[in-house]
């Protein structure tokens, strides 16, 4: 049986510590810890994860109109597994009538669990969050952002993101 030892002030070790397991506090190792230098000192990018942001305004700027109908543009590509994060849209301006919904499909199919619905009774650039409802991507996945005109909305500047996580 091991035993157990407290040490109220800090230990220094010379030479190389070899524990069994170690179970640092949550939170406790952050970039400081993290030291530069040479190839053998940095985190293997297998143990990194990687963030994307993948933006559309559609073809136009912030004062641009809606489509005529519908649009949809390819954000990304999947190179390999990831997770789909988050998902918002925007307009610069809601107009004066109708409304517009905003999707995001993987490989045609939508994974928010309702489209995003920005209405002209909706303030001017007020970011909407949609709810993913399925979340994995798999390597050569297409990422596409769909948004959708409907009843005659007016708007103008429309735009939408989504973030994705995957280990390099």
């Amino acid at each position: 049986m091991a035993l157990a030892a407290t040490f109220d002030g800090d230990v220094r070790v010379k030479g190389t510590l070899t524990p069994d397991s170690l179970e640092p506090p949550a939170a406790s190792i952050g970039n400081a810890a993290i030291k530069t230098g040479s190839t053998g000192n940095k985190v293997a990018k297998e143990k990194i994860e990687h963030m994307v942001t993948c933006h559309t305004s559609f073809g136009g700027n912030n004062t641009s109109a809606l489509p005529s109908s519908s649009d949809e543009w390819e954000v990304y590509i999947a190179p390999r597994a990831g997770t789909l994060h988050s998902f918002r849209a925007t307009m610069t301006t809601t107009g004066t009538t109708g409304n517009s919904d905003f999707d995001l499909l993987v490989n045609g199919s939508s994974v928010l669990s309702a489209a995003v619905n920005i209405t002209n009774s909706d303030a001017d650039n007020i970011v909407t969050t949609g709810t993913i409802s399925s979340t994995a991507l798999a390597a050569g996945d297409r990422v596409t952002i769909k948004v959708t005109k409907n009843s005659s909305h007016d708007g103008t500047g429309p735009s939408a993101q989504a973030e994705l996580y995957y280990e390099l």
